[in-house]
C-alpha cells in the first residue's frame, strides 16, 4: 500500500515543474495570444508582471503556485518554528526561525499582492508588492541558508533553489534601481531574473524531499517513544514467578 511520506516527493516534483515551465515559457505563450505581449509599461523590459496581466494568465500563475506556497508554510513556516523554538534549543537559532517565518510572511503577502494588483491595472501597488516579495524572499533564502548551516548543511539540490531564488530577486531590485537611476531597459533579461526569484520560491520545498537526513528532520515532528515498565511487583506472563 503507498503511504504519503513515499508518494510526497513525486508529487512535489510533478507540481513544481507546472509551474517552472510556465514561467520559462512565458514570451512563447505570449506570441501564442495567451499571455500579454510587449514590455512593461515601466520601460524596465520584458517582465513576468507584463506577461500574466491578462485575466487567463494571471489565473494559471496563482492556481499552478498553489503546492509550492502550501508547502512552504507547512515547511518553513510552521515545521521551523516548531523545530527551533518549542524545542528549547539555542537562542541564536530561535532568533534565525522567527525572521525566517516573518520574512516568509513578507515574501507571500508580495507574491498575493503581485498576482492581485497587476502591472496594467495599478502599477505604483504592483511595483510596491513586487518589492516587498524580492526584499522578503532575499532574507528569506539568507535564513534558510544559515539555518542549513546550523543543522549541517544541505545536499547540492538543496542549495541550487535557494542560491537561485536568493541572486534573482536581488537582480530583480538592482534592475529597478538601474531603470531609475539610469533609465536602463533591461529587455529580457529582467523577466529572466524575475523568473529565477520565482523559480527558487517554487524548488526550495520540493528539494528538501531529496536533501540530507537532516532536513527531513526539520519537516518531521518525531513522537516520542513510550517504554512500557512492568512494576517490580508483578510478575510477567510466561515468568516462572507467575501464578498463569
Amino acid at each position: 500500500m503507498l503511504r504519503w511520506y513515499n508518494v510526497r516527493p513525486a508529487l512535489s516534483l510533478f507540481a513544481c515543474v507546472l509551474p517552472t515551465l510556465y514561467l520559462w515559457t512565458l514570451p512563447l505563450l505570449a506570441k501564442a495570444g495567451f499571455a500579454v505581449r510587449g514590455p512593461d509599461p515601466t520601460g524596465v523590459g520584458k517582465s513576468v508582471s507584463h506577461y500574466i496581466s491578462s485575466a487567463p494568465a494571471t489565473g494559471l500563475l496563482a492556481a499552478s503556485f498553489q503546492w509550492p506556497i502550501m508547502q512552504l508554510w507547512e515547511r518553513h513556516g510552521i515545521a521551523y518554528l516548531e523545530r527551533h523554538c518549542a524545542s528549547g534549543g539555542d537562542a541564536t537559532t530561535e532568533k534565525l526561525a522567527v525572521r525566517s517565518f516573518a520574512s516568509l510572511v513578507a515574501m507571500l503577502v508580495g507574491f498575493g499582492g503581485f498576482v492581485t494588483f497587476t502591472v496594467t491595472w495599478q502599477e505604483k501597488l504592483h511595483n510596491f508588492f513586487v518589492c516587498l516579495m524580492c526584499v522578503g524572499g532575499l532574507y528569506h533564502f539568507r535564513c534558510l541558508l544559515r539555518l542549513g548551516e546550523d543543522r549541517g548543511g544541505f545536499s547540492g539540490a538543496v542549495y541550487l533553489p535557494l542560491f537561485a531564488g536568493f541572486f534573482g530577486f536581488g537582480a530583480v531590485l538592482a534592475m529597478v534601481a538601474g531603470k531609475h537611476v539610469a533609465g536602463v531597459n533591461w529587455g529580457y533579461a529582467f523577466w529572466a531574473a524575475e523568473s529565477l526569484g520565482l523559480t527558487g520560491i517554487i524548488w526550495c520545498t520540493a528539494c528538501d524531499d531529496y536533501g540530507k537526513p537532516v532536513m527531513r528532520r526539520l519537516s518531521t515532528k518525531r513522537t516520542p517513544t513510550v517504554v512500557a515498565v512492568t512494576p517490580s511487583g508483578d510478575a510477567a506472563p510466561g515468568d516462572p514467578r507467575s501464578p498463569v
